[in-house]
Order: structure tokens, then C-alpha cells, then sequence
């Protein structure tokens, strides 16, 4: 279940930006550099940089996808679940990663 306080901390800029640097430290602590534009300011244009860079993992380094998945903290549930079907693309995990690098976030806002 996802909390509606994340979400809605999404919409504004100066949390949306932390949310991104979280995105970028989890990519950058298995050794991956996340290519974000300074200017991004939506989770759409977000989730389309994340999908190119797990496009890229897949081809290049698929090892270093589990990893990366682990670091991020994603349920491993959900992630079968995506990858199963019949229709998975990098774009359907960008999403889940966004949503956990802003709930990690959040809690830190809240309760450090």
C-alpha cells in the first residue's frame, strides 16, 4: 500500500529534488552513474532516465541488476511480479524505484 504523504510530497520541487539525489546515491553505491538532467522536475522525465540506465545495466552489467535492485530496497515480490509479465519493460521498475527512493526520503525528513 502506498502512503498518499509520499506521494503528494512528490509534487513539491524541493522534496522531488532530494528524491533524486537519493535515486542517484542508491545507483551510485553499485558502482553506476546516473545520468539525470540538472532541470528535472517531474517523476515522468525521472523515470525515463532511470529506464535508459537499467536498459543499459541489463545489456551490459545484468549482474549488477539484482544488486542494484537490493541496494534500492525493493520488495523482491514485486519485482518478480514485473518481470514476469508478459509485458515487462525497464519503465515498470523506474516507477517502484522513484516511489522507494521517495519514501526513504520522507522517513528521513520525518523522523531524523
Amino acid at each position: 500500500m502506498r502512503n498518499l504523504a509520499v506521494i503528494e510530497q512528490l509534487s513539491q520541487l524541493d522534496f522531488f529534488k532530494k528524491t533524486v539525489e537519493q535515486v542517484k546515491r542508491d545507483f551510485s553505491r553499485v558502482g553506476i552513474e546516473l545520468r539525470v538532467s540538472e532541470d528535472v522536475s517531474n517523476s515522468e522525465a525521472l523515470a525515463e532516465a532511470i529506464r535508459l540506465e537499467l536498459d543499459a545495466v541489463l545489456e551490459q552489467r545484468p549482474d549488477m541488476f539484482a544488486h542494484l535492485l537490493y541496494i534500492i530496497d525493493l520488495p523482491e515480490s514485486k519485482v518478480r511480479e514485473l518481470i514476469a509479465s508478459s509485458e515487462y519493460t525497464a519503465r515498470d521498475i523506474a516507477l517502484p524505484i522513484i516511489y522507494r527512493a521517495a519514501e526513504k526520503v520522507y522517513y528521513r525528513i520525518k523522523f531524523g
